[in-house]
């Protein structure tokens, strides 16, 4: 066995490389003479009388495989407008003065927004393809443009009116990030996520692992528009529906209850037995007293906030009564926010049999708290923004298709790339015929008969036919 390796000479990583690069000659070719097949294509069925065709340029593009192509196509005088125009460019949608492909370009925002640096997810191109194929700058840079269009986008919705979407219940969970910033004026920033959903179901039958329904994401930086700009969100996809808001005590997350018509406020669960901790936790009976109270069905949550004055009474800390004294005045001012949902919502008589707590916001906010905050990651406003768009995007499963959308589509000449797709057929053959000196050769069987060779020949016959050799 050895002595036939050694003769071999090869390895199935030599003949991988060797294959590929024999594939991507092959394919940067065959882009090559479809590319201009169409610009021909073009040439003889544009509007002539609009369309001048003056000459002739160069371009090359890096493509999704790893390979560059360079081409040829034609320059037109657009005699109504006086521009000069591509068409091939304008048709593929190949944008101006970008050297990477579209394809490429949504490989890169998706590496970019998935990876955890545009540095490393270069790198990762690189040692995928056996070669540099674009740098970390030209990912930020698609990511950038992509969170641009897809805010410009979002903005040009926030014009259309009120949905139709009608749900018995529309849970709104809302909580900041505080990012550190570089290159601006100030140092930090907040910023507010909110994703809405309509519920949850189970993430396949019979599982006891559950999924938000419909879940969709709005962030934005800190401002006082925030709520009149997510509410705007809302609305436009819902009519006439009770709201939910799921939030920490903060007062920005209170406001939402003044946009929308029907509403109540919960203070995040999560958030309040974290602070019922760091008061309690070394009084163990307070807490466990505390902790049920939060669970009793009283609409009014008068017991909790009576249980929580009698325990900050007893806290020895003077720091510790002050701190605690300060929460139950916050929560005397908004008290039925410590009742769980559910049982406001009974009292108005709506079934939440299929409902479960809240607190999805925070599995969502450690996901791009992980891609955002990771080993003090340091963001301008504009990188950020377009981040956080994108990150949200891919959570609620939509920046694939939206990716697709902004790039547009191209229809009515994909005929003429029949003649140059074929070009790369006989790949395996060269490799093993010129790189090694391994010859594929026409074997006897093939002649002997489909009786006489037990139908080895018709089986031989098909496999060369189907790999064309």
């Amino acid at each position: 066995m050895e002595q036939i390796r050694q003769k071999l000479g090869i390895s199935f990583q030599d003949l991988e490389w060797a294959l590929k690069q024999e594939y991507d000659r092959g394919f940067a070719q065959s882009v090559k003479e479809a590319l201009e097949i169409l610009d021909e294509w073009i040439l003889q069925n544009r509007d002539r009388s609009r369309y001048k065709a003056v000459d002739r340029r160069e371009r090359t593009v890096q493509t999704v495989i790893g390979v560059a192509v360079t081409f040829k196509r034609r320059y037109y005088l657009d005699v109504e407008t006086g521009q000069y125009v591509f068409l091939l460019d304008e048709l593929l949608g190949l944008p101006k003065e970008k050297q990477i492909s579209p394809a490429l370009a949504e490989v890169a925002v998706m590496l970019g927004v998935s990876g955890p640096s545009y540095r490393i997810s270069a790198e990762h191109l690189e040692h995928s393809h056996g070669g540099k194929i674009i740098s970390h700058e030209s990912i930020r840079q698609a990511v950038l443009r992509a969170g641009e269009a897809v805010a410009a986008e979002e903005a040009s919705k926030m014009r259309e009116g009120e949905g139709e979407r009608r749900v018995p219940v529309l849970f709104v969970e809302v909580d900041g990030l505080n990012v550190r910033l570089q290159g601006e004026s100030r140092k930090r920033v907040e910023a507010k996520v909110m994703v809405t959903h309509e519920g949850w179901r189970p993430r396949h039958p019979g599982s006891k692992e559950y999924e938000l329904v419909n879940p969709k994401f709005f962030v934005a930086h800190d401002g006082e528009d925030f709520w009149e700009e997510a509410s705007a969100h809302v609305m436009r996809h819902y009519k006439d529906v009770t709201v939910v808001i799921n939030g920490d005590r903060a007062s920005w997350t209170r406001k939402g209850l003044e946009y929308f018509p029907k509403a109540m406020y919960q203070v995040d669960r999560f958030h309040l037995k974290r602070e019922l901790r760091t008061l309690f936790g070394k009084h163990s009976e307070c807490l466990a007293r505390l902790y049920e109270e939060l669970e009793m069905p009283d609409p009014t949550g008068a017991r909790f906030l009576a249980c929580l004055a009698e325990c900050s009474s007893k806290l020895p800390s003077k720091k510790r009564r002050q701190e605690a004294y300060n929460l139950l005045q916050d929560l005397a001012s908004i008290p039925g926010s410590v009742v769980d949902y559910r049982i406001r919502l009974q009292q108005e008589g709506i079934d939440t049999s299929s409902m479960r707590g809240l607190g999805s916001i925070e599995a969502q906010m450690d996901r791009i708290s992980d891609r955002i905050k990771r080993r003090g990651q340091k963001w301008s406003l504009n990188g950020l923004q377009a981040k956080m768009q994108l990150l949200c995007r891919r959570f609620e499963g939509s920046l694939v298709s939206l990716l697709k959308r902004l790039a547009g589509t191209v229809s009515g000449v994909c005929e003429a790339l029949t003649e140059g797709i074929a070009r790369t057929r006989s790949t395996a053959r060269k490799v093993l015929e010129y790189e090694y000196g391994i010859q594929i050769v026409h074997p006897p069987m093939m002649d002997a008969g489909r009786t006489r060779s037990g139908g080895m020949s018709h089986f031989l016959h098909r496999l060369s036919h189907d790999c064309n050799i």
